[in-house]
């Protein structure tokens, strides 16, 4: 299960389709998409009941996130996965519905990005140990990183398997840009390190001089003649999903996707050591199952939409 942020929605993780005309296929929500196939992991994304606020979840003050837990065993049901393991993943907001979803139902491993929670909401019922989890976050977000200091601390002392994985700043580069978006060719990309690099908010190294998302307005100018129809829409870009990635204080990221569920699916740290060991099983098992094909980018062949109330 996905559990988007404050201003997004379940669509970020799909490309537009007739199946989903207000889908975006954000770049960091792609590839966790992808990584979840290659995993051969079902995936469904839910939006918050808010879609004209902050659409953060504010279900987790109302009910705790019982709603959605209803929602996931209805779809569990209708697809008939029951007894499969049911892992929760989510960022910033979603993160923290990620974490306490294990309150609600059974839960096999926990995915929380850039948000920590309260260290009584880890706390289950006696007899019920926190599913294994993986924290990732960026040390730049100071006050966050703390609480997820303590949530590592708190799991780690009733015996939880806990993985930490701390997302750095990283230079705008042509490689970068070309890598994490479909949209964006080497010739684009080249166009938009140059705008950014004119605008001054990147140095001549391709690091960021200043947080990008305040300073929007001296460099969107430059940009958008690059990109064309591409949006600069806040929360709804591309260019600017990763330029605010690069800055690495509060962002979604794709950083280890594959490696991170290998680990949760192998029982979080009691059969695979770390990340490294995680990644290596995990080349291991997708050339075994996917034979060195990629999984095929389409809405169409992976995805149905169902509203629920």
């Amino acid at each position: 299960m996905f559990a988007h942020g404050c201003h997004h929605a379940a669509g970020d993780l799909w490309p537009p389709s007739p199946q989903c005309q207000t889908c975006l296929g954000l770049p960091e929500e792609r590839r966790l998409r992808i990584a979840a196939l290659h995993r051969r992991l079902a995936l469904i994304g839910i939006s918050s009941l808010d879609r004209v606020g902050k659409r953060c979840w504010a279900e987790l003050r109302k009910d705790g996130g019982r709603n959605v837990a209803n929602i996931l065993r209805e779809w569990i049901e209708r697809q008939g996965l029951r007894g499969v393991p049911l892992y929760t993943m989510g960022a910033s907001s979603g993160g923290q519905l990620a974490l306490t979803l294990p309150r609600h139902m059974r839960v096999a491993g926990v995915y929380a990005q850039v948000r920590g929670v309260e260290n009584t909401v880890l706390q289950l019922p006696k007899g019920r140990m926190f599913p294994p989890t993986v924290f990732v976050h960026m040390p730049r977000d100071e006050d966050n990183a703390a609480i997820i200091r303590g949530n590592i601390e708190t799991l780690k002392n009733t015996g939880t398997p806990v993985l930490e994985l701390k997302i750095h700043p990283r230079p705008v580069t042509v490689e970068f840009l070309t890598e994490r978006s479909p949209l964006i060719d080497e010739t684009m990309a080249e166009g938009i390190v140059n705008a950014l690099k004119k605008s001054g908010i990147v140095a001549e190294n391709g690091s960021l001089t200043e947080p990008p998302r305040p300073a929007t307005e001296k460099w969107a100018p430059l940009v958008q003649p690059v990109i064309g129809d591409l949006s600069l829409t806040l929360d709804e870009s591309h260019v600017g999903e990763l330029v605010n990635l690069a800055w690495a204080k509060h962002e979604l990221v794709s950083d280890e996707a594959e490696a991170i569920m290998t680990w949760l699916q192998h029982g979080g740290g009691r059969e695979l050591d770390g990340i490294e060991d995680a990644r290596r099983k995990a080349e291991q098992e997708g050339e075994v199952v996917w034979n060195n094909k990629k999984v095929k980018d389409s809405s169409g062949s992976y995805t149905s939409c169902q509203k629920y109330k």
